[in-house]
């Protein structure tokens, strides 16, 4: 939410406006260019997104930013200082967390916040410089905004104290503390502070709810390998990279996996962790192959690569599914194409081309496989739909 040219500051829940552009707007920009790259500017505010349709937007508590090396930041410098604090609210919430932020400062001195926030993979991490606050996330916002969510906070500078589930941490550089998006939680910062936090979705931990809500509000010493680990994986990750899709993803594996491992180690044994692992292993593949499908170069490697599995793993889960990897994926891409074919206004497009968009190189091959499919080839679907379409 950015200030209009009237200084005041819009409102909409689940919406934003940047230099008086609504987000809808930018959705419609995305719609209409397919892959787009839209740059607004605003008041202390500098957004990026890059992405198709699907990845530019506002979706659950994320800013538009939805691809791995997109990111935006934000600082209040050029803010003034009466009308940072609700401003500065609406950033993080949108962000990252959704919190009721105080001010622990004189109210003339306002908040100070410089945040940078970009997507790695599926997670979300940001850098916050912020002066002293007190953040709370209450009982309704912990019960009703969106899905749940571990957030592992890294400090870098300053100390801070977090509340949660009847348990106080005190954090500083030297500890790692991780909070429960799902639970009611209190972070106090009585100075300037400077910190790290990776969000994951509580769901990709595959762990039972008791054994994450136990690894709460808990100080971790860095000094403790995985603990360690983790700290530095976190300060590693390159902010303002343009990383690849599977740069992205890589990175999101391994977050996840050392914040499980993390987890379950606090359990008193792996195998948690392991259990349900396995347990939640094919439900995860299937998600993936829905997700992405329309990746020209998914294949049985790939899913199994990463999903840390063997393709034998892989054929026998996808099997139990009633799925044939080969056959599955080739039905969703001729489903699209006879979609395609038949769309109104689309005639421009060659049939060679359609099929090039949806995987089959081979325009020959493209018209036996299509043909086997629904009994007719592709032009002949495409000019039966003109005469279906034709008026009168």
């Amino acid at each position: 939410m950015g200030l209009n040219s009237a200084g005041n500051r819009g409102q909409s829940q689940g919406s934003f406006s940047v230099a008086g552009v609504d987000a809808g707007a930018v959705q419609e920009v995305a719609r209409a260019h397919g892959a787009a790259a839209v740059a607004t500017r605003a008041v202390g505010w500098e957004s990026r997104a890059v992405g198709t349709e699907d990845q530019v937007g506002l979706r659950g508590p994320f800013m538009p930013a939805a691809v791995a090396g997109a990111g935006w930041d934000f600082d209040t410098a050029d803010v003034a200082a009466g009308d940072r604090e609700d401003l500065v609210r609406d950033v993080i919430s949108s962000g990252m967390l959704r919190v009721d932020l105080q001010s622990r400062r004189e109210k003339d001195l306002g908040i100070d916040l410089r945040m940078h926030a970009t997507n790695i993979g599926s997670l979300r991490l940001a850098s916050m410089d912020l002066s002293p606050t007190t953040a709370v996330r209450g009982t309704r916002l912990a019960r009703d905004d969106g899905p749940s969510t571990v957030n592992v906070q890294v400090k870098q500078s300053g100390l801070s104290t977090v509340t949660q589930a009847g348990r106080d941490a005190v954090f500083d550089p030297e500890h790692l503390v991780m909070v429960l998006s799902s639970q009611p939680s209190v972070v106090v910062s009585a100075h300037d502070t400077q910190r790290l936090m990776l969000q994951i979705p509580v769901e990709q931990l595959a762990l039972p709810d008791r054994v994450v809500r136990e690894a709460m509000a808990v100080p971790l010493s860095r000094q403790l390998p995985l603990a360690g680990v983790l700290g530095r994986y976190i300060e590693g990750i390159p902010l303002r990279a343009d990383l690849s899709y599977d740069q992205g993803e890589f990175l999101a594996r391994a977050g996840v996996e050392l914040v499980r491992g993390l987890i379950a180690t606090m359990a008193g044994e792996a195998s948690p962790a392991r259990q349900s692992r396995e347990a939640t292993m094919q439900l995860r593949v299937v998600d993936y192959l829905h997700r992405h499908w329309q990746d020209h170069d998914l294949d049985a490697a790939r899913l199994a690569a990463v999903h840390h599995i063997s393709t034998r793993q892989l054929y026998r889960l996808l099997a139990d599914e009633g799925i044939s990897l080969g056959d599955w994926l080739r039905q969703r891409r001729l489903d699209a194409c006879r979609e395609e074919l038949a769309r109104p206004g689309t005639t421009w497009v060659s049939v060679a081309a359609v099929g090039r968009r949806w995987g089959f190189p081979d325009a020959t091959n493209f018209g036996r496989a299509f043909k086997s499919a629904f009994g007719v080839s592709p032009l002949q679907w495409r000019v039966l739909h003109i005469h279906l379409q034709a008026p009168g």
